[in-house]
């Protein structure tokens, strides 16, 4: 779905999972503190749910009397749901069930995700709420337009109180891996181990109130009230019964004069214009509204564009970089991505370094292939030909070359992979962080792009072609005026906060005296190796999971 522009929500921007998982503890502490009433409940729609994640605690908990369940039975997600089931409120729990030829294919992370949310669902579906609560779960087997390689990634939380709704959205899931401070101190045991990352994790989510809730909240409601499967070939039952249910919710029609605020929220929070987009492909054709719209922001970008996350290789959306690159040479484009590092289990680097050769290739002025220096001053033709087909599979990543053409006509084609570095050009960066003696490149998780201070967005889709094309996400465009997100942001890397002082601010850095600092990367930080490669390390890799990503 592409939602309209809902006017005059309040915003706010979360960064890193301590502080995710804290605000939503105190969504909870607001429900137990409301008598059951039916505008009154709990909404939840996860790729992942870890039922030992525990939330954040204070000693001056165990001393209000909604959280006595602290005192006799922990803080984990299930014993929070559990109390809060028990103080007579519904709670809807949806997550990803992958099938059994996802298991087959991906022995891996499918066969992970499946054992920690069937774990997970088993343990709620052993709960007897009282006092009128119940516990609701779907394990959700996705669609899609073929029968494997996909996933439901959406993280939905939704607190209605009294009618007045809360909505997250972001790219952490409910799982232990995503803790860290706001520091990136690598003590809370989470996060991405391997040197250099450290156990550091960086995601970002926002917190919604207002019309674009309700459009949160819809998309919720469209995945649990289709609980059927036409032809399930597939482990799990991962379904349920409709029957004659209908849950509370919003009419559209009243959906611009629902309360936006309430009393205690911060004052700097919005208004904001906000723009809920999906991607979904169930369904012959499927919906890629994320990208549609993204490129739009793109395509109107005047002053700079940047985005992070653990990957940058959509090809349409490296395009739309392309080609506003190509109009607009005065519009900065920052890309974040993780450093690269030889113990990462899931080996995409190189994805990274091919898109990061395919933007700099358009501003360079020379390039090392073979061996040689080729400038581009010398060449009559200097092209980057891309393979890819939009067709289900591709081989456009690791089979997209370099052409060229020197003057005197000796001509050459070379596979990006194999671009030895070259000369000016945009970088891509990592930012770093100062642990003791320790030095950490900070693992990227987030899903984040802001643009012109005009636009911010923020959800569960990755810049990857399977998020933006065929995977379940949910995105929240951000807009009007986002300073105090991109400024924020800007603070928390160690930046002045103007994108024209961004490479001075990279340049002055000094990692001996400064905490946080961006690193730019530099072609010999990526391997130029990959599954495909003669003698890969990585060939016990399945191959088919980089045709998808």
């Amino acid at each position: 779905m592409r939602y309209p522009s809902r006017v005059h929500n309040f915003a706010e921007l979360i960064l890193d999972g301590s502080n995710y998982f804290g605000r939503l503890k105190s969504l909870f502490v607001s429900l137990l503190a409301e008598p059951p009433a039916a505008d009154t409940y709990l909404r939840l729609a996860f790729w992942e749910i870890e039922h030992g994640l525990r939330l954040p605690s204070v000693p001056a908990d165990l001393a209000n009397p909604d959280l006595a369940f602290l005192q006799n039975r922990g803080r984990t997600i299930v014993h929070w749901i559990e109390a809060i089931a028990d103080k007579g409120h519904r709670v809807d729990v949806i997550m990803w069930c992958p099938k059994d030829i996802d298991v087959k294919f991906d022995g891996n992370l499918s066969t992970h995700i499946y054992n920690t949310n069937q774990d997970t669902a088993r343990r709620l579906g052993l709960l007897t709420p009282g006092n009128g609560g119940s516990i609701n779960v779907l394990s959700e087997i996705y669609g899609g337009r073929t029968d494997y390689g996909k996933s439901v990634h959406q993280k939905i939380v939704l607190v209605s109180v009294q009618g007045v709704l809360t909505a997250l959205l972001g790219g952490m899931n409910l799982a232990s891996f995503y803790y860290d401070d706001d520091q990136h101190s690598a003590t809370l045991n989470g996060g991405m181990g391997g040197i250099p990352l450290g156990h550091t994790i960086h995601d970002t989510a926002v917190q919604l109130q207002g019309a674009a809730a309700y459009d949160v909240e819809a998309e919720w409601l469209r995945r649990y009230e289709k609980r059927f499967e036409f032809f399930s070939l597939h482990r799990g039952v991962g379904t349920t019964d409709k029957g004659n249910e209908t849950l509370q919710t919003i009419p559209k029609s009243q959906l611009q004069t629902q309360p936006t605020h309430r009393p205690n929220q911060p004052t700097r929070m919005g208004p904001y214009t906000v723009q809920i987009a999906t991607t979904n492909s169930e369904g012959m054709l499927g919906q890629t509204h994320i990208r549609d719209l993204l490129i739009e922001k793109i395509k109107a970008a005047q002053q700079y564009i940047y985005l992070e996350g653990y990957m940058v290789s959509d090809p349409k959306l490296l395009a739309a970089l392309r080609a506003r690159q190509q109009a607009a040479p005065n519009v900065k484009l920052i890309v974040m991505v993780p450093k690269p590092f030889a113990q990462n289990p899931y080996p995409f680097d190189y994805l990274n370094y091919i898109s990061f050769v395919k933007l700099a290739l358009d501003t360079a002025t020379e390039v090392r292939v073979k061996g040689n220096w080729v400038a581009r001053a010398n060449c009559t033709k200097w092209k980057l030909d891309e393979k890819y087909s939009g067709f289900i599979l591709n081989d456009w990543m690791q089979n997209d070359t370099f052409d060229y053409t020197l003057n005197t006509g000796q001509s050459d084609s070379v596979k990006l992979i194999d671009i030895q570095d070259f000369r000016g050009g945009i970088r891509f960066y990592s930012p770093m962080v100062r642990n003791g003696h320790t030095t950490n490149a900070i693992y990227i998780h987030s899903k984040l792009a802001l643009i012109d201070n005009s636009t911010a967005v923020i959800g569960s889709a990755n810049f990857t072609y399977r998020s933006q094309e065929y995977d379940g996400e949910i995105s929240a465009f951000i807009g009007d005026d986002v300073t105090d997100f991109c400024q924020d942001l800007w603070r928390h890397w160690g930046l002045s906060g103007h994108y024209l002082a961004f490479d001075q601010d990279v340049a002055a850095f000094n990692p001996l005296a400064a905490a946080h600092w961006v690193a730019p990367l530099q072609v010999a930080d990526y391997p130029k190796v990959t599954p495909f490669s003669p003698n890969s390390p990585f060939a016990n890799v399945a191959k088919v999971s980089h045709e998808w990503i």
